[in-house]
């Protein structure tokens, strides 16, 4: 058999290309509004990688589960906890927060109707830009891994342009010293070569340079719905 000029370069049948941290642009595939366990209203929003190498990422995963009552990856929805337009403080940020990914949906799609936010059907099939990073957690056995999640969003613009910063890993916390589980804490260097990367975020900097980009909520697991 002859030695093939492209050999180190192509991906080995049965490996799964690994999502680096970095900007991608997203396209959301489905929206619902539902309840948290705690009775709290949120959006849940199915999306996947809409263009580059990783195009398709989530739904390559979800068509290679062979379990069978698959669900779209967890990794691939996005969360927003809805406000009760309450008044309070926290409430005040909810909103802040909803209305940051509604004007980047807005920015990212010339036929969304933002003065319709309330109208969540307009959202299915829009682009977003998604800036990920690597998160840090403990499984059940207590074994540490990382994972690639999205961490906040934007509009598409800012990253075909590559005006963001790949945040920093988020590795689990310190106690004493020590990460958690009794590990010691990993690299922090390991960021996207994908071509909309820009520099590495500052450390005093968790929320990138922009005021435009929209956070994440943190929920914890006992409150995640699934598609």
């Amino acid at each position: 058999m002859k030695q093939y000029r492209n050999w180190d370069a192509v991906q080995a049948a049965g490996e799964f290309k690994k999502l680096e941290a970095g900007g991608y642009v997203i396209k959301i595939k489905a929206v619902r509004e539902e309840m948290s366990k705690n009775n709290n209203p949120m959006l849940v929003i199915a999306f996947d990688i809409a263009e580059g190498d990783c195009k398709g990422y989530y739904n390559d995963i979800f068509t290679r589960d062979e379990t069978p009552q698959k669900k779209w990856p967890n990794n691939g929805i996005h969360r927003i906890m809805l406000p009760a337009d309450d008044g309070t403080e926290e409430d005040n940020k909810k909103m802040s927060r909803l209305k940051g990914f509604i004007s980047a949906v807005a920015e990212s799609n010339p036929n969304y109707n933002p003065n319709k936010y309330y109208d969540i059907a307009q959202l299915n099939n829009k682009l977003l830009g998604g800036i990920f990073r690597r998160e840090e957690y403990e499984t059940q056995t207590g074994e540490r891994k990382w994972s690639t999640k999205l961490a906040w969003t934007c509009s598409v613009q800012k990253v075909r342009n590559g005006e963001f910063t790949v945040p920093e890993d988020k590795p689990l916390p310190e106690q004493n010293n020590v990460i958690y589980g009794g590990f010691p804490q990993a690299p922090t260097n390991s960021y996207s070569t994908n071509p909309y990367a820009s520099s590495p975020l500052a450390q005093d900097d968790p929320f990138g340079s922009s005021q435009d980009f929209a956070e994440i909520d943190n929920i914890s697991d006992e409150e995640l719905p699934f598609f």
